[in-house]
């Protein structure tokens, strides 16, 4: 699955011609350059297929692309994999970024760091580990054989953070916190980098009440909070709670901490996103799914068919499957009401009366698609998925869009 975001100067608006456009600017004169970069979190990704129009473009090793002489409006495809497309509709702004979701094909560098303890730890005691610092990726394993994938840069400075709980069972959520260590490292790929760590007891701590607001006649699936150092890749989880209201205590650490809320309802799911745990109590609204307006149920779809929702507010992902495995897998991503999917842009089209499920992720705390383009906010988001729908694609192969 890839995901795409834009750059801060990025616009968006619908394939719909009735309709206005985002209105994040205007358009640059026709046949100026488009360019930007395809990343997987922070690294980037090469050898992913970009399209505008005829021209097509792999990523080169530092992510980037570059297309000459395109039109004041164009479609941006993006085939992370074979039959996989991704599209933003009606772009106007000349810079993209386009994250996506399968792993990096360059830039991964791998380090083993060898830490040692001042003090030894007690019996029924345990460490986590995190780690800061530009370009990480993970960090795995034991104190003296921890293994830390990063990049792209060969040479890179960050920090390894310790914090000793009680132990737990095996796949269990950390148990009391009751001391914490840092240690500043070098990392230079294939080496065994040394490091010694102190540990200081946690000696104080703080009281925090959940208190989401959640849609009516959803239920609570989850619950988590989460130490966190920031970039996601170092956020681990704290505890867990399956009833809310809760009141958690958390240890006084270097660092912060975020939580997240998840809810069903049938088929439908919801989430926080992302949210700070700053002041107690933390009071978030957790937002419904969109409602899927039009196309109805059954209908049969053609390349004129607008896909409407009618829950106003966020950035909405129109996510097309086909129900029987055969045809392309398409994601229309949009901050408008109501898009049409561009179906010579992406330059494939289902078999004739094709059997497909529509639904929408809603991410609602994104105000537009300048919010969605920026890095590391598309996870974070909180996200609500609508309920299938199952639909008809009667999508000539030509003259189409």
């Amino acid at each position: 699955m890839v995901f795409v975001a834009l750059g801060a100067s990025l616009s968006g608006g619908a394939c719909d011609p009735e309709k206005t456009g985002s209105t994040f600017g205007k358009p640059s004169p026709t046949g100026s350059t488009v360019e930007g970069s395809v990343f997987f979190d922070r690294a980037p990704a090469s050898g992913v297929l970009v399209k505008i129009g005829v021209e097509s473009r792999l990523t080169d090793a530092s992510g980037a692309f570059r297309f000459d002489g395109v039109s004041a409006s164009y479609d941006l495809v993006v085939e992370d994999e074979p039959g996989s497309f991704i599209v933003l509709p009606a772009l106007a702004q000349r810079f993209v970024n386009v994250p996506v979701q399968r792993p990096a094909q360059a830039g991964a560098w791998e380090v083993t760091l060898r830490g040692e303890l001042e003090q030894p730890l007690a019996p029924g005691r345990e460490l986590t580990f995190l780690l800061s610092g530009d370009g990480v990726r993970s960090i795995d394993g034991p104190l003296d054989r921890l293994t830390v994938r990063y990049g792209p840069d060969f040479v890179a400075r960050a920090r390894v953070h310790a914090v000793e709980t009680e132990a737990t069972a095996p796949g269990a959520f950390p148990g009391k916190y009751l001391s914490y260590g840092e240690a500043e490292v070098v990392m230079t790929a294939g080496a065994q980098i040394p490091f010694r760590l102190k540990l200081e007891p946690v000696r104080d701590t703080r009281e925090v009440d959940l208190a989401p607001v959640m849609p009516v006649g959803f239920a609570l699936e989850s619950a988590v909070v989460m130490y966190d150092l920031g970039g996601g890749i170092t956020r681990r989880t704290l505890l867990a709670t399956y009833g809310l209201p809760a009141r958690v205590t958390l240890p006084l650490i270097p660092g912060f901490f975020t939580t997240r809320i998840a809810m069903r309802r049938g088929d439908e799911t919801a989430d926080s996103g992302i949210v700070l745990v700053g002041d107690s109590p933390v009071s978030f609204v957790v937002q419904p799914p969109a409602s899927l307006a039009a196309p109805a149920p059954g209908a049969v779809v053609d390349a004129d068919t607008s896909f409407a929702v009618s829950s106003p507010g966020g950035v909405y992902e129109h996510e097309l499957e086909p129900a029987g495995g055969q045809g392309p897998r398409v994601r229309v991503v949009t901050d408008q009401a109501s898009v049409r999917v561009p179906w010579r842009a992406i330059g494939r089209v289902p078999p004739q009366d094709a059997k497909y499920t529509w639904r929408v992720r809603r991410l609602g705390t994104l105000r537009s698609m300048i919010d969605y383009g920026l890095v590391g906010l598309h996870n974070d988001a909180a996200q609500s998925l609508s309920a299938k729908r199952e639909i008809v694609m009667r999508v000539p192969s030509a003259g189409g869009t």
